[in-house]
């Protein structure tokens, strides 16, 4: 901000004008020595003194505090044109060597300064400063004075990284996952920081295919991908939520959560204590949660409606629900945010090895399930779901997708075949209920329980559940213990 005060202006001696302003009453600067106007520029506030006036050339001299008499076009003045006078235009280097700028972004340490000329301005120069980062230890930047002043950082470990330092900014330190999109692996990422300009023809690491068209480096990094065909089509913020829950071992969790009273909707995670049966919903918001989605064409306010439903069906449930903004998906964004939500609660976030989630979040899922497939070629789908917690519609895209890539090879008739013969068509089996050991009643199917369990017991049971603890998955639901009735006569 930078104005003269409007009282001390309108204190100033008038008079009329000549020419276009002889009809209008003008300040009389000749008459204006020893007046005092107030003013504000930038964080400084106080008054300059009139001198004298010189009328030939329309100027002032004027005083600020006790500097010299400072000459300056009555024009000028009326703009607040008071940098020179204040220090804080000068030709001078304003900063000193030992000097230090620290604050939340920087840790810059003052260490020589130079004159250089100005490229853009023939006959002016500009002020630099080599400067020592406390942060990341690089000593041979410098950087324009002004630029100091605006808050610019280390150019190696700032946010706007122009440096490459091999080992402390380059790719490999930083995001050692992108390596893998480099036709000249190490040797050619070690050449870049994460957020460069610069555009590579990546490489898949997963199916060998050259990109055929330029790509910027940073986009890779933002975007965690190249946008390969043979991409699992899961988003990097799902695949690293999912890595941390695998490193909870007191819960039981499930991706791609779709009960009933959902579908075809889905919840991106569920998870349940194994000792209290208490149950929780984790829904990672993209940014699209928050903006119109141009590629889909929902609007923000209909993303928000679906929340707001999915959120209120949950509730009715008896579930939990958690939400994480991931509208950067980036590891440091996504970190903060989790640490920050009631998962900081549930969670011994300390214990979290947050590289792993980020190395698991940049990996490929479609290539793990067919080299899960490829080990164990009579594991039935349905087996390959439960232990990657992937809903079983998944599973099958991504076997279907790698037996085209050649990563597996997968026949969805015949596994359908051998699956319904592993599973003993369980579905319409009939359940029978338990508590604390003691026989409560048979039922025709787990759905058939869901439907009569508030009447009768006076509790909402979900069949979801219910099956879970049927086949082993669970231990318990709501304090109930269940079991399919052609086991019991099995086991006779």
């Amino acid at each position: 901000m930078k104005n003269l005060y409007k009282d001390d202006l309108d204190k100033l001696p008038r008079k009329y004008g000549i020419g276009a302003n002889s009809n209008k009453k003008v300040i009389d600067w000749g008459n204006c020595i020893n007046y005092k106007i107030g003013f504000i520029y930038d964080n400084i506030v106080g008054e300059v003194k009139i001198l004298s006036y010189d009328p030939k050339k329309c100027a002032l001299t004027i005083e600020y505090l006790n500097s010299k008499p400072f000459y300056i076009v009555a024009n000028s003045l009326l703009k607040c044109y008071l940098g020179k006078l204040l220090e804080k235009h000068t030709s001078e280097f304003k900063i000193s060597i030992g000097e230090t700028f620290k604050d939340n972004k920087r840790d810059l340490l003052i260490i020589d300064r130079e004159f250089r000329d100005n490229p853009n301005n023939k006959g002016k120069f500009l002020k630099w400063y080599q400067y020592k980062c406390n942060k990341c230890g690089y000593e041979n930047g410098w950087i324009v004075e002004s630029n100091l002043f605006s808050g610019i950082g280390c150019a190696c470990c700032g946010s706007n990284l122009k440096t490459v330092v091999e080992d402390i900014n380059d790719i490999p330190t930083t995001a050692p996952w992108m390596v893998k999109y480099f036709q000249g692996s190490y040797d050619e990422a070690k050449l870049y920081t994460k957020s460069s300009a610069s555009k590579i023809y990546p490489i898949c690491p997963d199916c060998g295919r050259i990109k055929d068209k330029l790509i910027k480096i940073c986009n890779i990094h933002i975007r965690h991908s190249i946008n390969c065909p043979c991409g699992d089509g899961q988003s990097y913020p799902n695949k690293f939520m999912f890595a941390l829950l695998e490193q909870q071992v007191n819960i039981c969790f499930e991706a791609e959560y779709s009960p009933y009273w959902i579908k075809p909707k889905r919840y991106d995670f569920y998870f349940y204590f194994k000792l209290n049966d208490i149950e929780y919903i984790i829904e990672m918001d993209g940014k699209w949660h928050k903006k119109d989605n141009g590629l889909s064409g929902q609007t923000k306010e209909e993303s928000k409606f679906i929340d707001d439903e999915k959120d209120r069906l949950a509730k009715e449930h008896g579930i939990n629900v958690i939400r994480i903004n991931c509208e950067e998906s980036t590891l440091e964004q996504i970190k903060n945010n989790i640490i920050k939500s009631k998962l900081c609660v549930l969670f011994d976030l300390s214990k979290v090895d947050w590289l792993k989630c980020e190395e698991f979040a940049t990996s490929n899922l479609c290539k793990k399930v067919c080299d899960i497939k490829n080990t164990n070629p009579y594991m039935t789908v349905n087996e390959i779901s439960k232990i990657t917690k992937l809903e079983r519609s998944t599973i099958i895209n991504y076997l279907n997708k790698g037996t085209t890539l050649k990563w597996c090879n997968y026949n969805g008739k015949e596994e359908s075949k051998r699956g319904s013969s592993k599973s003993g068509l369980v579905n319409g089996k009939q359940v029978e209920v338990y508590k604390d050991g003691h026989f409560l009643g048979i039922f025709k199917s787990s759905a058939d329980l869901e439907r009569n369990s508030e009447v009768i017991f006076n509790t909402k049971l979900f069949q979801a559940n219910i099956s879970k603890v049927c086949l082993g998955v669970r231990k318990h639901h709501k304090g109930y213990t269940f079991r399919y009735a052609e086991e019991v006569v099995s086991n006779v």
